[in-house]
């Protein structure tokens, strides 16, 4: 049996070219971020939202976040939503979407049951089939990456972050790794990957995905080898 990864959202911030914001989907049940745009390609796509048991967030920054309250108001007013739905992430998790939902939708309440796990990097945990352990990376105090086993095989996700020794540990050896990349050039000052860093061959996996683009910036990934995700991707390993 092959593990499947289907890429939602391969967008940056900007949402330029209409790539949609950071969101990914783990077999049929396990989202992966949800950036503010993210409902919106998921109706596009056809994906069924009632096959989702949870939701994984790696730092609270909009385009990766944004979009859990209309998931949420989708579940109560739209799926009629009767189980529980868990979100995961890391300490802060709890408090930043009641923050969000308060600004975004004040007072709202749900009838079905929200769960929190607020894990701290290096702690593993389970879900469902899912062998889950967050990892440090650099970008904002919060983030976490993310080393996710089933089947017998091992993914990563970057969620954004910098070309450092917390990303080289977190996509070692896993058989597909997910990576951000966000411009062509860097010179350390931006908690991003760039184009310009990825020569030095220190991104060990045994194969690489890179998402968070923009189409000039896709279009010279190619161009130098590397393989870029698109909205609506489906990767199998």
């Amino acid at each position: 049996m092959k593990n499947r990864l289907r890429v939602i959202g391969s967008g940056n911030a900007f949402n330029m070219d209409g790539r949609a914001h950071a969101c990914y989907l783990i077999e049929d049940n396990l989202l992966l971020d949800c950036g503010g745009a993210s409902l919106l390609r998921l109706n596009s796509l056809g994906v069924d939202l009632n096959k989702l048991d949870g939701l994984l967030i790696t730092h609270f920054h909009g385009d990766h976040f944004a979009g859990l309250p209309f998931l949420l108001l989708t579940y109560q007013y739209v799926l009629s939503r009767n189980r529980p739905f868990v979100i995961m992430g890391p300490p802060g998790l709890r408090e930043a979407c009641n923050h969000i939902l308060d600004l975004m939708y004040p007072g709202v309440t749900f009838s079905f049951q929200i769960e929190y796990l607020e894990q701290m990097p290096r702690e593993s945990f389970e879900f469902k089939e899912f062998q889950i352990l967050p990892m440090p990376v650099t970008h904002r105090p919060e983030s976490v990456g993310y080393r996710i086993t089933w089947n017998g095989k091992v993914f990563a996700f970057s969620g954004d972050a910098s070309y450092d020794s917390h990303l080289f540990e977190l996509v070692s050896g896993v058989d597909l790794a997910l990576v951000e990349l966000s411009l062509h050039d860097n010179d350390g000052t931006v908690a991003h990957v760039a184009l310009c860093q990825l020569g030095d061959g220190k991104l060990k996996a045994g194969r690489i995905v890179f998402s968070h683009v923009f189409d000039e910036l896709a279009k010279s990934a190619r161009a130098a080898g590397y393989e870029v995700a698109e909205d609506g991707d489906v990767f199998e390993f």
